[in-house]
């Protein structure tokens, strides 16, 4: 079973909110406790404007294609076996903002 590491960015499909279709989107790899799921935040390149959308600073860095913003209350648990690809990891600076900013979510 493979394990991933707070701040790893994965490519896996999600569902929209209506549940009727998927598109591979990236993620950010919140929590892994060592168990056949893995939390995550969705990332975007669609600007949002609310206290838990965090701009990445150095997304190209991370193996992301754009400019892009983790979403931390849309928040997903998924079975492993789910994930298309590893892309990169996010940034120390871009890392310690996404756990800050998770920490005073929760």
């Amino acid at each position: 079973m493979s394990t991933f590491r707070f701040g790893e960015v994965l490519i896996l499909p999600f569902s929209y909110t209506d549940l009727q279709s998927r598109k591979r989107r990236p993620a950010v790899v919140l929590v892994d406790a060592g168990d056949e799921d893995v939390l995550i935040a969705k990332i975007t390149t669609k600007e949002y404007h609310s206290a838990f959308d965090l701009k990445l600073d150095h997304w190209s860095e991370a193996g992301l294609l754009a400019p892009s913003f983790v979403r931390l209350h849309k928040l997903l648990a998924v079975e492993k076996f789910h994930v298309i690809q590893r892309v990169g990891s996010l940034e120390p600076v871009d890392s310690e903002r996404v756990k800050q900013a998770f920490r005073d979510m929760i």
